[in-house]
C-alpha cells in the first residue's frame, strides 16, 4: 500500500494540477498559536460572565467529572429520577453548584444565591449524567476531586476551553494552510455563540462540538481534489483520526452523528480520491483507532442504557402526536443552536438569531450555486439529515423521557452545513474565490456584532435578570470581579477571532489555485463526477515533485 502523500493528476489534456504555494511548518505554528490564545480568550469570556452552575446540566457534570477523576466510571442506580441518575461518592461542595434559585428564571440574577460554598469531604452526591461516557469527564474532572471549591470549577472549565479551542484553532488553520479560504470563514460560522458558550463551561457538548469542527475541515480536506503541501497531506489523516477518537467517546449520540459526517465526506469526495485513500496504509492504522474507539462507544452504550426518565413522565407523549411535535419543535432546536444559553432561560434579541442565520445562508447559497455536483448533494443531503435525525430522535424518547432533545446535541452535525457550502465555493476556483472577497468581510462582519450581542445579554440575564438595566456591570452578580473585565476580553476575542481568520484566509491568495480552470468539474455547473483516471502519483503513491516545485517565499504571504 501507497505512503507517500496522497495526491491525484487530471485527466490528459486538463492541464497539471499543482499544490498550493506552501507555508512553512513554523508559520503554520505561529499562526495557529495566535488562533488559540484568542479562542481560549474568548472560552474564558463565556466562563466567567456564566455563574457557578449556569451551564446547561452543569452541576451535573461536575459532579460527573469529579467521580470519574476519583475513580468511579458509574455509579449506583437511582430509581427515583431515572433516566441516567446515578448515585456517586464526589466531593460534597459540588452540592453548592445547585442553581435551583435561578435556573429556568430567567428574571432573577444568579446573586439569589447568598454562597457558593459547600461542606468538606466526600458524599453521595446524585447526578443525572452518570450514564455519560467518561473520556471528558476524565480530561476535566481533575481539579473538581483535587480542588473541591469554586476555583476547582473555574479550572476545570479551563481545562475544556483549552481542548476546544486548540482543536478549532486546528482546524482554522488547516483551511488556511490548504489555501481554503470560504473553509476558513465557514468553521467561524460554524462555532456559533452557543458553542463557544459550552466552551466555557462544564458540559461534554463543549468537546463533541469542537472535535466535530476538526473532523469535518480535516475530514473534507483530506478528500480534496487538488493536491496538497506533503507535510500537510500527512497531518491531515492524523487530525482526522484523533478528532473523530475524541468526538466519538464525548456523548452517547456521537457514533451515530461521526457515521453521518464520514457518510456526508465520501459522498462530497471524488472516486479516485477514495481509491488512492484506501491505497495508503496510514488510512487502515487511522481507522482502526477510530474503529477500537467507535466500539467502546456501542459497548459502553449497551453496558449503560439510559432508564425511563420518571420525572418527565408528566411530559411523555407518543405516536403520531410525539412525530408532529418534534419536527414542529425544530425552529426552537436552530435557535438552540446558535444561542439560547444558560438552562435553556438566555435567550438573546431575535437580531442575534437573525444575524447568524444571514451569514449561514449567505455561505450555503454561494456553495449551492457554484458547487461541483458531489459537494452540492453532499450539503443537500447533511441539511436533510440534521433536519430528519432530530425529529425522529425526540419522537422516539418523548414516551419515556419527555421532550428533552436539544440544538446543541444535533449541532456537530448542522456545523457540516456550512463547512460543506465553504469547501464547496473554494473548489469553484480562486478567479471566483477573489471577486467574492467581500463576502468574507460581510460573513464575518455579522458573527462578530451578533456574538458580542449574545455575550453582552447572557451576561445581562445572570448579573441582574433580563428585566434589568442593559448598562449592568457594576450592578448584581459578578464572578468576584467586575463582568466588564470578561466582557472586555469577549470585545477583543469575537472581533480579533473574525479578523484573524480573515488575515489567514488571505495569506497566499494571490497564488495559483489548482481549482482555478483546472477541475475536470466545471466550477458553478454541477457537471458530471471527474474523470477516474488517475490516481495515486506514481506507482506507490510517491509525490510528484512537479506538484510542489517553484513556491517562492513571496507566495507563501505573511
Amino acid at each position: 500500500m501507497a505512503r507517500g502523500p496522497l495526491t491525484t493528476r487530471p485527466a490528459s489534456g486538463e492541464g497539471e494540477l499543482t499544490a498550493p504555494s506552501e507555508i512553512s511548518r513554523a508559520t503554520y505554528r505561529r499562526r495557529w498559536l495566535v488562533t488559540f490564545v484568542l479562542l481560549v480568550a474568548l472560552a474564558s469570556a463565556w466562563s466567567l460572565v456564566t455563574p457557578p452552575g449556569g451551564g446547561p446540566d452543569e452541576p451535573a457534570h461536575a459532579i460527573k467529572a469529579a467521580a470519574v477523576a476519583g475513580g468511579e466510571l458509574t455509579g449506583d442506580p437511582y430509581p427515583p429520577v431515572g433516566g441516567g441518575a446515578l448515585v456517586v461518592e464526589a466531593p460534597a461542595s459540588l452540592d453548592a453548584l445547585d442553581p435551583t434559585c435561578f435556573a429556568f428564571q430567567s428574571g432573577i440574577s444568579a446573586s439569589c444565591r447568598p454562597s457558593y460554598e459547600g461542606p468538606d469531604g466526600d458524599k453521595e452526591i446524585v447526578t443525572t449524567a452518570g450514564v455519560s461516557p467518561p473520556a471528558y469527564y476524565a480530561i476535566v474532572g481533575g481539579p473538581l476531586q483535587l480542588v473541591p471549591s469554586l476555583d476547582g470549577l473555574y479550572l476545570a472549565r479551563l481545562i475544556g476551553g483549552v481542548v476546544a479551542a486548540a482543536l478549532v484553532a486546528t482546524a482554522v488553520q488547516l483551511a488556511a494552510a490548504a489555501r481554503s479560504r470560504f473553509l476558513v470563514v465557514a468553521v467561524a460560522v460554524s462555532w456559533t455563540p452557543m458553542a463557544a458558550s459550552l466552551a466555557g463551561v462544564v458540559n461534554p457538548s463543549s468537546l463533541e462540538l469542537s472535535a466535530g469542527v476538526l473532523v469535518w475541515v480535516s475530514g473534507l480536506l483530506l478528500v480534496r481534489p487538488h493536491p496538497l503541501p506533503p507535510w500537510l497531506e500527512r497531518r491531515l489523516i492524523w487530525h482526522f483520526a484523533a478528532a473523530s477518537v475524541l468526538f466519538v467517546l464525548s456523548r452517547q449520540l456521537s457514533p451515530l452523528l461521526l457515521a453521518c459526517i464520514v457518510g456526508a465526506v465520501a459522498l462530497a469526495a471524488p472516486r479516485a480520491r477514495l481509491r488512492a485513500l484506501v491505497a495508503d496504509r496510514r488510512t487502515w492504522v487511522a481507522a482502526g483507532a477510530v474503529g477500537v474507539a467507535t466500539l467502546f462507544a456501542a459497548w459502553w452504550l449497551l453496558a449503560n442504557p439510559v432508564k425511563e426518565d420518571t420525572a418527565a413522565a408528566a411530559t411523555a407523549v407518543s405516536g403520531r402526536h410525539a412525530l408532529s411535535t418534534s419536527f414542529g419543535y425544530f425552529g426552537t432546536l436552530y435557535e438552540q443552536m446558535i444561542g439560547i444559553f444558560g438552562w435553556l432561560d438566555a435567550r438573546p434579541p431575535a437580531g442575534v438569531v437573525l444575524s447568524w442565520t444571514v451569514a449561514i445562508g449567505v455561505l450555503v447559497v454561494l456553495g449551492a450555486a457554484v458547487g461541483s455536483r458531489r459537494l452540492v448533494l453532499a450539503l443537500v443531503a447533511v441539511t436533510a439529515v440534521s433536519v430528519v435525525v432530530p425529529g425522529l430522535l425526540a419522537a422516539s424518547q418523548m414516551d419515556e423521557h419527555g421532550i428533552i432533545f436539544q440544538g446543541r446535541y444535533i449541532l456537530p452535525l448542522g456545523a457540516g452545513v456550512v463547512l460543506l457550502a465553504g469547501r464547496a465555493v473554494d473548489e469553484a476556483g480562486r478567479e471566483l474565490v477573489d471577486r467574492l472577497s467581500r463576502v468574507v468581510v460581510l460573513v464575518l462582519a455579522l458573527t462578530v456584532v451578533a456574538h458580542l450581542v449574545a455575550i453582552w445579554f447572557a451576561a445581562r440575564r445572570f448579573a441582574v435578570g433580563v428585566g434589568g438595566p442593559v448598562f449592568f456591570v457594576r450592578e448584581g452578580w459578578t464572578p468576584g470581579i467586575s463582568l466588564a473585565v470578561p466582557l472586555a476580553m469577549a470585545f477583543v476575542a469575537v472581533p480579533g477571532f473574525a479578523w484573524w481568520c480573515w488575515r489567514t484566509s488571505l495569506a497566499g491568495a494571490s497564488s495559483p489555485d489548482p481549482g482555478a480552470g483546472t477541475s475536470a468539474e466545471p466550477a458553478g455547473g454541477h457537471g458530471s463526477e471527474e474523470p477516474e483516471a488517475g490516481g495515486p502519483t506514481g506507482p506507490s503513491g510517491a509525490t510528484d515533485d512537479r506538484a510542489t516545485a517553484g513556491a517562492s517565499p513571496a507566495q507563501v504571504g505573511p
